[in-house]
């Protein structure tokens, strides 16, 4: 095959130079005038200076523009300035991660502290300590000082308030001349809180004047008072002004329990009486003292009757006899006499309980009642032995109200020894007040020998004066004995 024909090369033409080139600078051509050049130029540049040109000559199409390096050096210091501010956003972040300003916790609560640092990630070592200027559990001092910069996961150390020192012992002042502000104002200074200042009423105390100082804890004394001991100050509030002031509501259909709150309430000591009521529920008002709508002060006397629910009726035991009266129906009855010459026998002088009152299931079921005896009777002793003499008038007469007593003397008689065989008076009404003498006889059947014997009841009847001439030494013993 034959080889394809090679084209020529294209000759390429330079174009002419518009600016000849030299060895040396050499002064250009001068510019053609104004008037010479054309219309587009002459508006872009009016005129243009002559210079000497460079190895090459730059084309009129062209144009050098003088503020270009001071907007790449002014683009450079902006990109730079972000940089810059770009490095020190990073710092700030990682400083404000990683660390934290710590507070100052100093006279607050370490709640608070610790609330602050489980927020914060940072933790905190406790050391207590006692302390006049700070509360239970609050800051004393801290390790790192307020404003300064902590790391986050660190620990930092507190010093904790654990109050005032219990055991300290405290100098007591002299309260008695000490008002009340001043006395409070000491307990405050001393952090003396198990003393307690109480303001009360005195009739007798100046307001705001001391009264009394009460040391509750065991064994201490005002000398070896300690912070923790407890004691109780007590200031006068002066005389109490009472004022008319409550006014009584109606308690009735109410019950026990809503009077105890309303006395309570105003500060009033009610007094309670139960009552039988067959109608009224127990527990519930029946009546009250003082009317609806009455005032009364603190002070004053307020009674209610509360229903205690079916009780037993106390008869009236001056309509029944003694041997009725025993039996009456729900009730303990005791029967008793006493003697009274102005009130005929069987006549009633006193019961116990009087008659009509509801007894309620709480009170008691016993019921004295005391019948009259008429005139006390004095019967015939003769025949008793000495030894029953004492019981007997003390039986029959002086648990009777009756004064009677009795005096003995010795007797020449063949009766045993120790018989009463001779007897004053018998078998007759005699007054309230009365002494018999009784013989008693000495078993001897010797002639009479007279002895007046000096006795005295134990009921307090007159000692009688009396002479002893016994010839026996056996008798002289037993003629003085007292008689009850």
């Amino acid at each position: 095959m034959a080889e394809p024909e090679r084209r020529p090369e294209a000759q390429v033409t330079e174009p002419t130079p518009s600016v000849s080139e030299t060895p040396d600078s050499v002064e250009m051509e001068a510019e053609p005038s104004v008037s010479d050049q054309p219309a587009h130029l002459h508006s872009r540049r009016t005129s243009r200076p002559t210079r000497t040109t460079k190895r090459y000559e730059v084309s009129d199409d062209y144009e050098v523009d003088p503020t270009y390096h001071k907007r790449q050096k002014k683009k450079y210091l902006i990109w730079s300035g972000l940089g810059l501010l770009g490095l020190l956003a990073c710092i700030f972040l990682y400083f404000k991660l990683t660390r934290v300003t710590m507070p100052d916790f100093t006279g607050k609560p370490v709640t608070e502290a610790r609330a602050w640092g489980v927020k914060h990630n940072l933790d905190f070592a406790l050391e207590q300590e006692f302390s006049l200027d700070q509360d239970v559990n609050q800051v004393i001092s801290q390790a790192v000082k307020p404003g300064k910069s902590v790391k986050k996961g660190s620990t930092v150390n507190l010093v904790v308030s654990l109050g005032a020192d219990p055991d300290e012992v405290l100098a007591l002042p002299d309260f008695s001349k000490m008002t009340t502000a001043q006395a409070e104002k000491w307990i405050a200074d001393h952090k003396a809180e198990n003393l307690i200042l109480k303001r009360e009423f005195d009739e007798t105390v100046a307001a705001d004047r001391f009264i009394r100082l009460d040391i509750t804890s065991s064994g201490v004394t005002s000398q070896d008072y300690k912070r923790g001991n407890k004691a109780t100050l007590y200031y006068s509030r002066g005389q109490e002004k009472l004022e008319k002031n409550i006014e009584i509501p109606d308690f009735a259909g109410k019950t026990k329990t809503d009077v105890e709150a309303w006395a309570k309430k105003n500060e009033l000591k009610v007094t309670y009486t139960d009552q039988a009521n067959e109608t009224t529920p127990i527990g519930n008002v029946l009546s009250q003292s003082l009317k609806p709508g009455d005032k009364i002060s603190k002070k004053d006397a307020f009674e209610v009757f509360i229903s205690a629910g079916k009780g037993v009726a106390v008869p009236d035991f001056a309509t029944l006899s003694p041997d009725v009266a025993g039996s009456a129906p729900g009730l303990t009855v005791t029967v008793k006499y006493q003697f009274n010459p102005n009130l005929r026998y069987g006549t009633l002088i006193s019961q116990s309980i009087e008659a009509g009152k509801q007894l309620t299931e709480k009170e008691s079921k016993n019921v004295v009642v005391i019948y009259s005896q008429g005139m006390p009777y004095l019967k015939d002793l003769r025949g008793k032995n000495a030894s029953e003499l004492a019981k007997y008038f003390f039986d029959e007469f002086q648990s009777r109200s009756a004064e009677v007593t009795y005096e003995t003397y010795w007797v020449d008689s063949a009766q045993p020894r120790g018989t009463v065989v001779e007897q004053s008076e018998y078998e007759t009404p005699i007054p309230m007040a009365y002494h018999v003498y009784l013989g008693v006889s000495n078993g001897a059947w010797a002639s009479h020998v007279p002895t007046t014997v000096n006795q005295q009841t134990p009921a307090g009847g007159a000692t009688a004066p009396s002479q002893t001439d016994l010839t026996a030494p056996a008798e002289e013993a037993v003629a003085n004995q007292v008689h009850p």
